[in-house]
């Protein structure tokens, strides 16, 4: 049970909660969803990974931005 639940993890990238319910539908297995989360925890797959590289603005509209303020003043 706990090999299928990291192996869909991996695949389908579930939360918790949908994990739960996505086993409940398919297997007929009840699981709680902090169960699920304990051993996501446990196997270190409790946080996704995301990009690491992002930036809320491109470098060059936040030079845009100052140049606007500059002439503003």
């Amino acid at each position: 049970m706990r090999d299928t639940i990291i192996q869909i993890r991996l695949q389908r990238k579930y939360g918790p909660d949908r994990m739960s319910f996505y086993i409940r539908q398919k297997y007929k297995w009840f699981v709680s969803s902090q169960t699920i989360w304990r051993l996501y925890k446990e196997h270190g797959l409790n946080r996704l990974k995301y990009k690491k590289n992002w930036q809320r603005y491109p470098q060059q509209y936040n030079k845009a931005i100052r140049v606007i303020e500059f002439k503003l003043m």
